[in-house]
């Protein structure tokens, strides 16, 4: 048996040193994804203390040396450093020193905030600079998209089945249990979390969208007929941030997509549409019936109020560094005894916090909640860049309108909860936003092709130093 455990061994490394050589690490970037979404901690943990090990992180070890080996051979496609890259290594390293000043391994409400650092931030970053840095070819860029499209597919598919029992279809099996994870009863997928699970929803749907294009016309119809099956999934998650985040993204992509008349007619009838369903149903939105009772959803739309009411008093004592990261599960406790506001203030006593601007803004104070707020836009200014860029390719174009539409269901989510506590969700948006700025700025691979095409763009010159057409050149 050691025997047999040992050429499997081998076996694995050599594959994996041969992968590491000749595939690019954009692929190992998208096998992560798989990996902390639906192989993550409910799949398989060990436990290591603050920190348990999981496949995700296992991979991302293995991401960094595979790029590192690419480096080496010259497969990879290195970029100078553009002021994005400065702000985001800013906000790493504030991030970072809050942790360990405010005490790293206290355990509270949120988890270890060491632990909250690394699968938050620090793990998507590295997919940041690895995508990056990159040869973002096109075929590449494409892949991601393509994937990204199919994967959608396959969450719309799980979420449609859990609703509907069919739990034969549901993959990983850890989804059926209800003591697993979150919002059992809601469409949750393999992050057993509906929110998360609507940021892809809503992600993967503009993927598909933008991916359509490229397909033939089987294909077309193959999409779809598959596409209502994540929207569906992103309408059982019984989510609000999902449902409005997921419009908003779908509502940007019409925007930029289409053009004079029927651009604005979908917009001004997404909106009005819009404001007959809030005039309608605005007290069947705040207290419909999900997982717990109709009582259970008003009140945790009324503790947003109270979230904002500690945050606000928080700020105002530590406005510029603030409590430090991950502190405000702890920190937020002597002031739940305010008793000038008739506020429920003592509702979010066992709550991390439920929005992550506010988070940010007390854990880390100003300075912290404008470095990444600055990260944001400058990434968002990217993706429109990319989108109407009036020389870039097409594939170029829709990957800056897929970042614009991943922005915006994310802003959203970030509204109305913190989505830092897994990798989950800003695993994808990090990488996206490591694509985009990636494709702004030209490696050596870049220049050397934009270099051979400025050449032969060039006219060419008679000894008189006049012109010469291009039929007189053929001649």
């Amino acid at each position: 048996m050691d025997f047999l455990l040992t050429i499997a061994v081998i076996a694995a490394a050599i594959w994996a040193v041969a992968l590491a050589i000749r595939v690019s690490p954009m692929a190992g970037c998208l096998v992560f994804l798989v990996l902390t979404t639906c192989f993550g901690y409910e799949f398989l943990h060990f436990d290591l203390g603050s920190l348990p090990l999981t496949l995700d992180r296992l991979w991302i070890g293995v991401l960094v040396v595979w790029f590192v080996v690419q480096y080496k051979l010259g497969g990879v496609d290195p970029k100078r450093l553009a002021r994005v890259d400065i702000v985001l290594l800013g906000f790493l390293a504030l991030i970072t020193i809050s942790t360990f000043v405010a005490g790293a391994t206290a355990q509270n409400a949120g988890g270890s905030p060491l632990w909250h650092l690394v699968v938050g931030y620090l793990i998507p970053a590295v997919l940041y600079f690895v995508a990056r840095q990159s040869a973002l070819t096109e075929p590449r860029v494409v892949m991601v998209h393509g994937f990204l499209a199919l994967f959608g597919i396959y969450l719309g598919l799980t979420g449609v089945a859990e609703m509907t029992s069919q739990w034969s279809l549901v993959f990983p099996r850890y989804i059926a249990d209800p003591k697993i994870g979150l919002h059992f009863g809601r469409a949750r997928g393999p992050m057993v979390q509906s929110v998360s699970f609507g940021l892809y929803l809503g992600i993967c749907s503009a993927a598909a969208l933008l991916w359509m294009p490229r397909m033939s016309r089987a294909g077309k119809l193959a999409m779809l007929l598959a596409l209502p099956l994540p929207l569906a999934a992103a309408a059982l998650t019984l989510t609000r941030s999902v449902w409005m985040g997921t419009a908003l993204a779908l509502l940007l992509l019409a925007a930029v997509v289409l053009k004079d008349w029927l651009r604005k007619l979908v917009l001004f009838g997404a909106i009005g549409a819009a404001a007959l369903v809030v005039a309608a149903n605005v007290d069947n939105l705040t207290s419909f019936q999900r997982e717990g009772t109709s009582e259970d959803t008003r009140s945790s739309a009324a503790s947003r109020a109270s979230f904002a009411y500690v945050s606000w008093l928080m700020f105002q004592d530590r406005p510029l560094l603030g409590f430090g990261f991950g502190q405000f599960p702890e920190a937020k406790l002597p002031y739940l005894d305010d008793r000038s506001t008739s506020l429920n203030l003592e509702i979010i006593r066992p709550w991390a916090h439920h929005n992550t601007y506010l988070s940010l803004l007390v854990e880390l104070g100003l300075v912290g909640f404008l470095l990444y707020m600055t990260l944001l836009a400058l990434w968002a200014h990217y993706g429109w860049r990319l989108a109407q860029g009036p020389r870039r390719p097409a594939w170029v174009k829709v990957h800056g309108v897929l970042v614009l539409c991943a922005l915006a269901t994310y802003s959203v989510q970030m509204l109305f909860h913190e989505v830092s506590f897994t990798s989950v969700d800003n695993s994808i948006i990090f990488l996206l936003a490591g694509m985009s700025v990636g494709l702004s700025y030209p490696g050596q691979e870049s220049r050397r092709l934009d270099v051979g095409r400025s050449v032969n763009r060039q006219p060419r010159h008679t000894e008189s130093g006049q012109p010469v057409c291009s039929e007189q050149a053929k001649a």
